[in-house]
């Protein structure tokens, strides 16, 4: 394992890219070629040294030549290639996979899905999950991130009593505060967690002010995709 660049997250916290069995990783997560080409085309990266950014960007796929020479290829131009909408799809990736439990995937019918498993419990007399799930699109004409959300809640059966407490506020589209909530099941405390409405939102928004991109939440979720 070897350290090969260094970013800061809008927290101020440095984390390090390392090279690992040929592929990148920070924290234990993978991240994607593209991605690193990405931070390192938007200045994000602070590399070990200059021969290691260009090993880095000589890992890009090379484009394949014309077609009077389509044995040859062309080398490729990583830190030229990477547009605006790019560089900041791939910071949004980086601070939310920094988060333990979200899952971030690039999106069928938008640019990145996120998924985190909350919570789940079964008590044998009964069952309950909570789960997260976000969507997001870059509109690159009018320079905007559209963003949705929802906390799921799914249960059934009894429990022998459940305490919550949830305290936010709103402000147009936007939700803030926390909900926690505990659920007694035989044994005892079968579920517990506390769910903070803006954290998620908050790193995103960080993101797009950081690209000069507006950020809008949108109250249904086909609002947010393509």
């Amino acid at each position: 394992m070897q350290t090969v660049a260094t970013y800061t997250t809008s927290e101020g916290d440095v984390k390090e890219l390392v090279w690992e069995a040929g592929r990148f990783f920070v924290d234990g997560y993978e991240i994607a070629l593209a991605d690193v080409l990405a931070w390192d085309a938007a200045g994000l990266l602070s590399w070990a040294s200059p021969e290691t950014q260009a090993w880095a960007r000589s890992l890009a796929p090379q484009p394949a030549a014309t077609a009077t020479a389509t044995a040859e290829v062309q080398p490729a131009q990583p830190g030229t290639a990477v547009s605006a909408r790019d560089a900041l799809v791939a910071d949004i990736r980086a601070a939310l996979v920094e988060r333990t439990g979200y899952e971030v995937v690039s999106g069928a019918r938008s640019d990145l899905e996120v998924r985190s498993a909350v919570a789940s419990a079964n008590w044998g007399t009964g069952t309950k999950t909570v789960d997260f799930e976000a969507v997001l699109t870059v509109s690159d004409p009018e320079r905007t991130v559209f963003y949705w959300e929802v906390l799921k809640e799914r249960g059934s059966g009894l429990s022998f009593g459940a305490v919550e407490s949830e305290s936010y506020t709103i402000s147009g589209w936007k939700r803030s505060g926390t909900k926690t909530e505990a659920v007694a099941g035989p044994q005892g405390i079968a579920l517990d967690y506390s769910w903070d409405y803006g954290k998620t939102r908050s790193l995103i928004e960080q993101a797009c002010a950081r690209h000069g991109y507006t950020f809008k939440p949108v109250l249904r979720r086909a609002k947010a995709e393509r």
